[in-house]
């Protein structure tokens, strides 16, 4: 095993994000515990930010509910797949994992994220509720 101060920080927060899918209880009528979004630039502009509906996602999908995860964002499961993975590559790397090849995988993540913002916006592909 080989620790990668580089990725602790990282995959630190990656950690808490998913203790906290697996802590909060799943979304009822769209809120996690009855409470408003959280997302400033939400309500700051009125418009859905393209990560919304991820926190509802990796809830849904850290109890089991596969389907509703991908109802609140089609790419939920996609990251929290990729959010596990960072936490379990900080501190064990295969030796044929290059860096470029991480890069790579985080700006696929970035592209695929505009771009279902996009057809979300665009009407193509619905909003959570």
């Amino acid at each position: 095993m080989r620790f990668r101060p580089r990725f602790s920080v990282f995959a630190l927060i990656c950690g808490v994000v998913l203790a906290l899918s697996f802590a909060l209880p799943l979304p009822q009528n769209g809120s996690i515990l009855g409470l408003p979004s959280l997302c400033p630039f939400h309500n700051a502009t009125g418009v859905p930010c393209p990560g919304c509906g991820l926190t509802r996602s990796f809830v849904c999908l850290a109890h089991g509910q596969i389907a509703a995860a991908f109802e609140f964002h089609p790419l939920g499961p996609l990251l929290f797949a990729g959010a596990m993975a960072s936490v379990f590559f900080a501190f064990w790397t295969p030796p044929n994992l290059p860096y470029r090849a991480q890069k790579w995988a985080l700006a696929l993540g970035a592209t695929l994220t505009v771009a279902v913002w996009t057809l979300r916006l665009s009407g193509l592909w619905p909003l959570p509720t």
